[in-house]
């Protein structure tokens, strides 16, 4: 039975999160209370009551629309000239709150926040790196550990480093040109700002290889996107470019070549470390009982993405709270819960496996991915092909 209690405290905790600055974890903690709020709705015995709860979904998904608005922003100069404007954000989480990724932290280290922290040894660089690719199958944390950079930096150094974070729908314009200047003022916007990290998330939504677009339209903007890239490097201005994308193989080549984008990371599924700690993070949330066993989890759960494991505490406790209301008690969840979620759980990233087997042999993706990416496919097809046999 769903608690008042819980979804209040889940609606307080998010509204103090927004204050702080920390949008991920507000939006987290509003998610969460809207479905307390559907369920106590659901399970509600008057039309007040249920008015009552179906408000207050509302207004937590009302908040969240607000985290996930458009950063962008028109202001006058004086003259009566209108310019646009995107908003410096400063994330408060930074890497402790990133489970496990070791080896991608370090690659992170070495590519992005050593160069914005000392830029005084960027005498020892041929060339100032502009950017970063971050690619892999969706639910493994691109975003998460994107946004954990400008507070890791604060932690160590005290420096502010803000962030551009950006989705396709912040840039894209139905007007011929509009997009092409929202793509500069976001550059602008970045220099007035330095030092400073753009983000663009689904980065093939703007930089879709060329050769795709069927209009002169599409071609200009991903033309704008490179020339400001390779201003960002002539100019040696103290600002990181990043993108994520679940579609490698769509990027224009252009983006990736030395010169644009420098590197490509590949975000895998979660290693056994980050599995451990997510299913502590997200059973610690929920009402557990004394016998869970996180080793055994993490074990269970390889080729899960975070996504994934999630869905997995999620069902648990979908599990505890029908065993709670037929027996009218307060059941927690047990570890038997989690082995059932566990077992009914497809991993995801078996979808984004074989969508990324299909371009191999199309030869549609570029050397930079498909090394690392056949060697992630070939590691998981025998737990894979066993766990299909077991279920068929």
């Amino acid at each position: 039975m769903a608690s008042p209690e819980v979804a209040n405290n889940y609606y307080m905790a998010a509204k103090r999160k927004l204050e702080e600055g920390d949008d991920l974890a507000a939006m987290s903690l509003f998610e969460k209370a809207a479905y307390e709020y559907i369920d106590l709705k659901r399970e509600a015995t008057n039309d007040y009551s249920r008015k009552t709860y179906d408000d207050r979904k509302n207004d937590c998904l009302n908040y969240i629309k607000q985290i996930k608005a458009p950063k962008k922003q028109r202001i006058s100069d004086g003259n009566n000239v209108e310019k646009i404007t995107y908003n410096v954000e400063f994330p408060q989480t930074d890497y402790s709150c990133v489970a496990g990724m070791k080896e991608l932290k370090e690659k992170i280290d070495d590519l992005i926040i050593t160069p914005l922290m000392k830029p005084e040894y960027a005498e020892y660089d041929l060339e100032q790196s502009s950017g970063t690719i971050l690619y892999g199958p969706p639910g493994c944390g691109k975003t998460h550990i994107i946004r954990s950079i400008p507070g890791e930096i604060k932690k160590r150094t005290g420096q502010r480093v803000g962030i551009i974070d950006l989705a396709v729908s912040d840039i894209l314009d139905q007007w011929v040109g509009s997009t092409e200047k929202h793509i500069k003022a976001i550059f602008e916007t970045a220099k007035q700002n330095e030092p400073c990290i753009i983000f663009f998330d689904e980065i093939e939504g703007i930089g879709m290889s060329r050769s795709s677009h069927n209009s002169s339209y599409g071609k200009r903007f991903v033309d704008e996107l490179l020339k400001d890239i390779s201003k960002i490097r002539e100019e040696n201005k103290r600002v990181y470019i990043i993108g994520a994308t679940n579609h490698p193989a769509s990027l224009d080549p252009a983006l990736i070549r030395p010169g644009r984008f420098d590197e490509a990371i590949l975000i895998s599924p979660p290693d056994f470390d980050a599995r451990k700690e997510m299913f502590e993070l997200y059973v610690g949330k929920l009402p557990y009982s004394n016998d869970i066993d996180y080793k055994q989890l993490a074990l269970l759960s390889e080729d899960f993405s975070g996504a994934d494991i999630k869905k997995v505490c999620r069902d648990a406790g979908k599990i505890a709270k029908k065993r709670a209301i037929r027996n009218n008690t307060k059941d927690p969840i047990n570890q038997n819960d989690l082995l059932v979620a566990i077992e009914n759980t497809y991993p995801s990233v078996y979808h984004w496996y074989d969508e990324m087997e299909k371009m191999l042999k199309k030869g549609k993706l570029d050397k930079i991915f498909a090394k690392e990416i056949v060697e992630l496919i070939e590691s998981s097809k025998k737990r894979r092909f066993n766990n299909e046999n077991c279920i068929q």
